[in-house]
């Protein structure tokens, strides 16, 4: 009887070509951590997006082959290194967009809710000069290829206020650096503030705001967000890639519930812990200036501090 070769049954070749990114964007976000690299490495990460599509044709060109998907990558992190670190030490900057004027009115509001949406810019947002009549007043800039789309409504003491940038903002990253919006918020008007980060470098500071409600969604970069200090709030974070910072000041009580994500959760000292996932300040229950903070993190590491002195509550 004849005998017939066993076919053999090869494992399927799977792409290490993401895994090795997904390595490489840790390693990062650790070194970042450290202070090792700027936050805004992910700017010029984001710019050099086109070498994924090289890294990607190459490991097809190159057959598919463990060695080939390998040499692919290899080339990629060369690619995606040397441009970032180019950008990085390179003193050539890029031409500013232009900055449109923003405000609307304060004038008889009781309340208001600010959605803030750059797709990729360096956002400051801070509050306004004290004898101001604005809800909102700064500039901002849109990238290459992308408009500003402000929308105000009113319904009696009540407001809703959106700014967008709308346009090729996937596509045309080329032109990170040059937007920037600076944005002032009024001091007396109670306020639900929604901020959807992208990519950038965010600085909110609403330590003289009469903050509701606080919405962040992060993006890519890095994000720092001081609380007031009176008044009791929410904060809804959802993470992103980068790095979060949360600076609570001294005196406010704060409950917070957090799932770290790929990263980790750094809380200052003063909050017990109430079960798996939440910590809190004492006297949080009863105390009328408190926060109650959700945070769902991302890539990257999310630290809570105090700004002023020692823990809240005491």
């Amino acid at each position: 009887m004849a005998t017939h070769p066993t076919p053999s049954h090869r494992p399927p070749q799977r792409g290490v070509l993401f895994p090795v990114l997904l390595i490489a964007a840790g390693a990062l976000v650790l070194a970042m951590n450290f202070g090792l690299v700027r936050a805004d490495v992910w700017l010029d990460l984001v710019t050099l997006w086109p070498v994924l599509l090289i890294g990607a044709g190459l490991s097809i060109m190159l057959g598919g082959s463990r060695v080939g998907a390998l040499l692919a990558a290899g080339v990629t992190l060369a690619l995606l290194a040397g441009g970032a670190i180019w950008l990085q030490t390179s003193r050539t900057a890029s031409s500013p967009a232009q900055s449109e004027a923003i405000s609307e009115s304060a004038d008889g509001l009781r309340s208001a809710h600010v959605t803030l949406a750059p797709g990729a810019a360096a956002v400051h947002v801070k509050a306004l000069a004290a004898d101001s009549t604005d809800l909102i007043a700064g500039t901002a800039s849109a990238g290459r290829g992308g408009t500003l789309v402000p929308s105000f409504d009113r319904d009696g003491a009540t407001a809703r206020f959106e700014l967008r940038e709308e346009g090729p903002v996937l596509l045309g990253f080329g032109n990170v650096r040059g937007r920037t919006w600076d944005l002032g918020l009024a001091r007396d008007v109670p306020l639900a503030l929604e901020i959807d980060a992208g990519v950038g470098q965010v600085i909110v500071d609403l330590t003289d705001i009469a903050l509701t409600s606080l919405d962040l969604n992060l993006g890519v970069g890095e994000v720092i967000a001081t609380l007031p200090d009176a008044g009791r709030m929410d904060v809804d974070v959802d993470g992103g890639v980068g790095s979060f910072t949360l600076r609570l000041p001294a005196g406010l009580a704060a409950r917070i519930k957090a799932d770290a994500g790929i990263g980790a959760v750094d809380l200052a000292d003063g909050f017990d812990k109430v079960d798996d996932d939440t910590w809190e300040t004492d006297g949080y229950d009863d105390a009328d200036d408190r926060a109650t903070i959700s945070i769902d993190g991302g890539i990257g590491a999310i630290e809570v501090e105090w700004v002023g002195g020692a823990a809240g509550g005491r």
